[in-house]
């Protein structure tokens, strides 16, 4: 399953209930007013529409909800799509009107600029250019792991984001897993190895010294700040930078 339909089971559970497929209005704008007419006017659009169309529909729809919020504002979009039902509580309170139309803009607006061929692509030359070695960890006050970072690519890294697991080899599930990030101070030049730290939320309070920590890098971010992948959720462009 994808994590742009992983945002949408529960929601699409709701809208493509047979219970909630009544007749509410013209079906041109949403209507907050119960959650069985939020979707009887989601169905009623969705009327004419493949199912991919219907779930790039629906994300849209919640990604407008979610703008109208000013709580999510410049939130990532799990920490967005977490706020959907006080979004939707509050689009109902101050009158949000979302039409057909708008949403159907939004759709052109999320497509993702990357395709999950590009992206991969993308990927596996970051895998090459910037590479992982004497990773670390330390625990006294707090575990504390660093990890040299050599960075093969044309142009200054700003960022770093990278998959981790944590794992001893007589068991089969490791300990933890998950995502860890780095902010290098003065970044990490062109040519030039830098020891940094990485964070991550889940290591366990007490290391097994037998197991091991791997890192593997998922995406870097230019001298600017802005990602060389972008999330197939849309809403942002990659960095105009290349790996080469």
């Amino acid at each position: 399953m994808t994590f742009k339909t992983i945002t949408l089971v529960a929601f699409m559970a709701l809208a493509s209930t047979s219970a909630f497929a009544f007749s509410f209005g013209s079906g041109e704008t949403i209507d907050f007013s119960s959650d069985a007419n939020f979707a009887s006017s989601i169905v009623q659009m969705h009327e004419g529409m493949t199912e991919a169309e219907k779930e790039e529909f629906s994300l849209a729809m919640v990604n407008l909800i979610i703008d109208s919020y000013p709580p999510a504002k410049d939130n990532d979009p799990m920490s967005r799509f977490i706020m959907f039902p006080s979004a939707k509580e509050y689009a109902k309170s101050v009158g949000l009107v979302l039409t057909k139309e708008a949403i159907l803009e939004r759709v052109q607006l999320d497509k993702s600029p990357q395709t999950p061929e590009l992206r991969d692509q993308v990927l596996a030359c970051i895998k090459e250019r910037v590479i992982v070695s004497d990773i670390k960890i330390t625990q006294e006050y707090l575990t504390v792991v660093t990890a040299k970072i050599t960075n093969n690519l044309p142009w200054a890294i700003s960022r770093i984001s990278a998959d981790y697991e944590y794992k001893s080899d007589s068991r089969s599930v490791p300990w933890s897993d998950g995502e860890a990030g780095a902010l290098p101070k003065g970044g990490i030049e062109p040519g030039e190895t830098v020891e940094t730290q990485f964070f991550m939320i889940d290591l366990p309070e007490v290391l097994d010294e037998s197991a091991k920590l791997s890192l593997e890098v998922a995406n870097v971010f230019d001298q600017d700040q802005v990602p060389l992948i972008v999330s197939p959720l849309g809403g942002a462009k990659p960095s105009d930078r290349r790996c080469e």
